[in-house]
C-alpha cells in the first residue's frame, strides 16, 4: 500500500465515496449494484474538493510518506481487500482458553 493522493482521498472521503457510488447506482443499497460506480464516485467527490481540502490531504500524503500510513488505515485496508474471510480465518487459528479468550498473550 503507497502513500498516495488517493489513498487518503479514499480514507478521508469514504462514506461520501460510499454515497455518491449509491446515488450513481439509483439509490441501490446492494453493493454489487453500486460497486461498478465506485470511480465515477471517487471522481466525483475528488472534483468537489476544495483548494483547502486538496492542501490537507496534499500535506498528509507528505505525512504518511515521511511517518508511514496509520496503522487504522492498513488495516482497513487489508479488511476491505480480502473482506470479512480474512479475520474470520484469522480468528479460527487462533487458540482459546475455556473462557472464550485467546491464549496468545499478544492479542489478549
Amino acid at each position: 500500500m503507497k502513500a498516495t493522493f488517493d489513498t487518503v482521498v479514499n480514507s478521508r472521503k469514504k462514506l461520501e465515496i460510499q454515497a455518491e457510488a449509491k446515488r450513481l447506482a439509483g439509490g441501490s443499497e446492494d453493493s454489487k449494484k453500486w460497486l461498478p460506480h465506485y470511480q465515477t464516485a471517487k471522481k466525483n467527490v475528488k472534483d468537489e474538493l476544495s483548494d483547502e481540502e486538496r492542501e490537507s490531504i496534499e500535506d498528509e500524503v507528505e505525512e504518511w510518506k515521511t511517518k508511514g500510513i496509520p496503522r487504522a488505515v492498513q488495516a482497513e485496508y487489508v479488511v476491505g481487500s480480502r473482506g470479512t474471510a480474512a479475520q474470520t480465518n484469522y480468528n479460527k487459528e487462533r487458540p482459546l482458553n475455556m473462557e472464550g479468550r485467546s491464549l496468545n498473550r499478544w492479542t489478549g
